[in-house]
């Protein structure tokens, strides 16, 4: 089985546009290091706020910070 190489990323890209996700949300999931947070919203491209090892296709979650 070949792997995919990671992605070094400083933005992300949903499926649909989610009403739910909101700038200064907090994202988390595989290859997310440190506290991470969505800087700005534009369709379906979410940007984020330091750069990330992510590999294709994880899945990544988005919370309001606490």
């Amino acid at each position: 089985m070949t792997k995919n190489p990671p992605n070094i990323l400083t933005a992300a890209k949903v499926t649909a546009t989610n009403p739910n996700i909101s700038t200064n949300d907090v994202v988390t999931g595989p290859g997310i290091s440190g506290t991470v947070t969505v800087t700005n919203i534009s369709g379906t491209q979410l940007t984020l706020s330091s750069n990330q090892t992510i590999a294709k296709g994880a899945p990544l979650s988005c919370a309001p910070a606490l």
